[in-house]
């Protein structure tokens, strides 16, 4: 098993620290699903991280929505608007977190795709400039600090523009930006680059030990990517 467990309480967030919590991540076609399957399939410590969808969950989710509550009324008084979309994420996120935490302690190693690096980034780049102030702020300075905390390595796949062009209109998968012209994919894949790298430089701020794996997956196959960051989390272990 890779790395230890443990913890400390603050406030309502808890920290995982050291735990083997790998997200995936990178713009539209890179081919995360794909590589967090490779994963999963080629080695059976690793785990898809769990699901908030479960209806099993919902005491953890009442408990972040009773606690960040106060925020969100705050907000609306002074957007007017209750902002649905952006309250669902942030909630969803702590509660992923409190399930991440969960599942480490059993001494299992896990896999998230569309985790905390995904989350905050449509965050940071599409959510509403509210919840960025008031009492929310402080809310993204834990995220950060715990979610660095707690990821053990961050694997970021990507591929030049015209690549991930061809993939996203060739796939079934329905994407908004699939009937684009190349030059709007390739703006918005740009504007998805910077937001990963603001966030993960925060998050790698917040603790120098995390790792952050990048790999172009137009010179490599999923099979080879896979096989390096095996050996990556297997080498530290071993370390």
């Amino acid at each position: 098993m890779v790395g230890t467990l443990t913890e400390e309480t603050t406030g309502q967030i808890r920290v995982a620290s050291r735990a083997t919590v790998v997200e995936v991540v990178g713009p539209a076609g890179a081919g995360k699903t794909a590589l967090s399957q490779a994963l999963i399939q080629h080695n059976q410590a690793l785990r898809l991280g769990p699901s908030i969808r479960r209806r099993r969950h919902w005491r953890l989710l009442l408990t972040n929505i009773l606690w960040l509550m106060p925020a969100f009324l705050d907000l609306y008084r002074t957007r007017r608007r209750w902002l649905r979309v952006e309250s669902k994420e942030i909630i969803s996120l702590n509660t992923l977190h409190e399930l991440v935490v969960r599942e480490s302690k059993k001494g299992k190693s896990l896999i998230l795709d569309q985790g905390p690096v995904y989350t905050l980034t449509y965050l940071h780049l599409r959510g509403n400039e509210g919840i960025k102030s008031g009492r929310l702020a402080r809310w993204w300075e834990e995220a950060y600090r715990t979610w660095g905390q707690t990821l053990h390595t961050i694997v970021w796949l990507d591929a030049p523009d015209f690549i991930l062009t061809q993939r996203i209109r060739s796939r079934q998968k329905s994407h908004e930006v699939k009937d684009y012209s190349d030059a709007a994919i390739h703006e918005f894949l740009q504007f998805y680059r910077g937001g990963y790298e603001e966030v993960i430089a925060r998050m790698t701020a917040q603790n120098n030990r995390l790792r952050v794996l990048r790999f172009d997956t137009d010179r490599e196959s999923v099979a080879q990517v896979s096989a390096k960051v095996l050996m990556e989390l297997e080498g530290e272990t071993n370390g």
